[in-house]
């Protein structure tokens, strides 16, 4: 009786360590792994298109622009003394996206930025993301050039086109350290 006990206990232990061993070194459990997937432009996403998705928010986005004399990570702004406005354009040309684990779409665009007195006229290369959504979705808008770094929240044309965010100047020429534009989705 003791040896069939004994026997028991250690078939018990052997299959509790084997569970605990399933998800290898870090003792995670077995799960299914997740990696970015690459999208084409006319792939489904959601209940739509990757095309249809990124080309929501491509147009003009027209709104102030608010020059302050500190960077956008300081706790408080002394505004600068300008009336400025801000007009960015984003295009997409059908590039390839990238999907993460989380349904987020990564979709390079290109976008276009000027503003009517602090003298920014550019183009370059820029990161638009979207994230499933049951209802109107939102955009996420990063980029980056010599002379500014500028996040904003887009929201879709064909509602309106509603702009918010706010960028870094690295350029001195530049009226101040930082601005911030719009009122928001």
């Amino acid at each position: 009786m003791v040896r069939m006990a004994f026997r028991c206990a250690i078939g018990v232990l052997l299959a509790a360590l084997a569970t605990g061993c399933l998800g290898g070194q870090t003792g995670q459990p077995l799960s299914a792994s997740c990696s970015d997937t690459e999208l084409s432009a006319e792939a489904r996403w959601e209940t739509t298109t990757v095309r249809a998705a990124t080309e929501a928010f491509t147009g003009s986005y027209d709104t102030d622009l608010r020059w302050q004399n500190e960077p956008r990570a300081e706790a408080t702004h002394t505004p600068v003394d300008l009336a400025d406005s801000l007009k960015l354009t984003v295009t997409y040309g059908g590039e390839d996206a990238n999907k993460k684990c989380d349904g987020m779409l990564s979709i390079p665009v290109t976008v276009t930025l000027g503003t009517s007195a602090s003298g920014i006229a550019e183009s370059g290369d820029a990161t638009l993301a979207i994230w499933p959504s049951t209802g109107a979705r939102v955009g996420h808008l990063h980029y980056e050039s010599a002379r500014v770094v500028l996040d904003a929240t887009l929201g879709e044309v064909a509602a309106g086109g509603t702009i918010a965010g706010d960028c870094d100047a690295l350029d001195p020429a530049l009226p101040g350290a930082s601005a911030s534009f719009g009122g928001g989705p």
